[in-house]
């Protein structure tokens, strides 16, 4: 175990109740503290270390908030080696902000991210219009990927490459900027820090990590809250777990399994979000706030309940 704050664990057992995977295997070495003295001997390419969903659950409940899944992330799981410039351009191809204008003055900055720009437009009109209505004078980035489905491939270079296009570009713009997925605010606030501590980026990522919300942060932030309706679940990502959000609604707090690329073309279910389902009331749809958990939703489930962003509920 090489970096420090990985030895504070105490064995208290906390993360076992929050684990995806420990609680859809019960096996110890699938756990948290089981992945963390799996790394203090050194078994860093143990299977158990490649299944870690990179959720960030455990940290949540840490009583020493050991930050697992943003270390594990500098050591990217093992899948199959794709040519790194194939992905790059799948990404980048229409996400290259070095091409782009600096976004017009304005506030708060939207991300158009993947999600935003692909999965769910309808999301962001809704979301441009509401606030507005607040009153304040919403800009956009032009599309961008935070670039953690390239870490997630284990395309290291790949993603510090378009990571430090993303600071670089988003270094000319000031104010709030706010993301409609959990994914990448995790990204940008957690890992960016991360990966470019003691370089000459840092206070570039360091500066950016305080800005960025998920909208529902936002929406928090300046005490203002959104009422889903009766019939709408909320999935609330990983990634979001623990924040303060200015969402009200059914929660379901339960991971969906999509943080590994090859689990988005499963269409099987994690037991306890299987459960949480069941267990529920009829939904009308499920909404959610992250571009992999729409992604698997969108899979595993047939509507009812329809799978939708809960910003496409503002204003309903």
């Amino acid at each position: 175990m090489t970096r420090p704050e990985l030895s504070l664990c105490s064995r208290c057992g906390r993360c076992l109740s929050v684990c995806p995977t420990y609680r859809e295997t019960a096996l110890e070495t699938h756990s948290p503290r089981g992945r963390l003295f799996l790394l203090s001997r050194g078994l860093k390419d143990h299977p158990a270390i490649k299944s870690c969903l990179r959720c960030g659950s455990c940290e949540t409940v840490c009583p020493n908030r050991i930050p697992l899944a943003e270390n594990l992330c500098l050591e990217p799981p093992g899948f199959p080696q794709i040519p790194p410039l194939i992905w790059e351009k799948i990404l980048t191809g229409f996400l290259s902000p070095e091409k782009r204008d600096p976004p017009s003055a304005g506030e708060p900055l939207i991300l158009l991210s993947c999600g935003a720009t692909k999965l769910y437009p309808r999301a962001v009109k809704k979301l441009r219009i509401y606030l507005k209505n607040l009153g304040f004078n919403p800009a956009e980035t032009p599309p961008l990927c935070c670039g953690l489905p390239l870490l997630s491939l284990e395309q290291k270079r790949a993603f510090l490459r378009v990571a430090e296009k993303n600071l670089l570009y988003l270094a000319k713009t000031k104010g709030p900027l706010v993301t409609l997925c959990a994914s990448c605010l995790w990204t940008l606030r957690r890992l960016y820090p991360l990966f470019f501590r003691d370089t000459e980026l840092e206070d570039l990522s360091k500066d950016l990590s305080l800005r960025v919300y998920e909208i529902g942060q936002f929406l928090s932030f300046i005490k203002e809250r959104v009422f889903l309706p009766a019939e709408v679940g909320f999935h609330v990502p990983c990634h979001l777990r623990g924040e303060a959000l200015g969402v009200s609604g059914a929660r379901l707090e339960a991971c969906c399994g999509s943080a590994q690329p090859k689990s988005l073309w499963q269409k099987e279910m994690p037991f306890f979000l299987r459960e949480k389902l069941l267990k529920g009331r009829a939904l009308r749809a499920l909404a959610t706030a992250c571009t992999g958990c729409y992604l698997k939703l969108k899979r595993t489930l047939k509507a009812p309940p329809e799978v939708k962003h809960w910003v496409e509920f503002l204003g309903v």
